[in-house]
């Protein structure tokens, strides 16, 4: 029982949980910015919470910060794609977004089918980021566990999170 308590310490100490404030989704604006961030505050990701329109396309568009790296987050239809400032597309998510690509072909698979609780896993089968959406009436808060370091799959956690709340708001009224 200790070997495997001590097999698994190291794991737990790379975790990194990261919170958001609660927040009003009915009060957003155009310019109003959902910042998630670890206990410490050495890492977190700003993304603007709600998208603009992209004249003459079909495309939705948001900007997003993660630990500083300032990332566009495209979508289309139902399909996310994350570039950089380059337009380099750096992650692009299946249609219902329940499988994630990476540009080096590592694959992440969504577990589960709800857009309020859900996790997603590599290759091997093990859980990469848990992401939550915990809410009462009227506010919201964003909690997501990381396991490994991918900062572009953080994004995608935040901004599937961020999205389903103002979803919430819209379909409230």
């Amino acid at each position: 029982m200790l070997l495997s308590l001590t097999a698994v310490l190291p794991l737990l100490l790379l975790a990194q949980n990261f919170k958001s404030e609660s927040f009003i989704p009915k009060s957003w604006d155009k310019n109003t910015v959902v910042e998630v961030s670890t206990e410490d505050g050495t890492s977190e990701v700003k993304i603007l919470a709600l998208s603009k329109d992209l004249k003459g396309t079909s495309k939705d568009m948001k900007p997003i910060e993660v630990n500083g790296e300032k990332y566009r987050i495209l979508r289309t239809d139902r399909v996310i794609n994350i570039q950089n400032e380059a337009e380099e597309t750096l992650l692009l998510t299946s249609s219902r977004q329940m499988k994630v690509i990476m540009p080096n072909g590592q694959t992440f698979r969504k577990t589960n089918k709800s857009n309020r609780v859900f996790s997603f896993v590599n290759e091997e089968g093990k859980v990469v980021a848990e992401a939550k959406l915990r809410d009462n009436t009227i506010s919201h808060k964003i909690e997501v566990q990381m396991h490994e370091e991918q900062p572009l799959l953080l994004a995608l956690c935040v901004e599937m999170l961020v999205k389903r709340a103002a979803e919430d708001a819209y379909f409230s009224l």
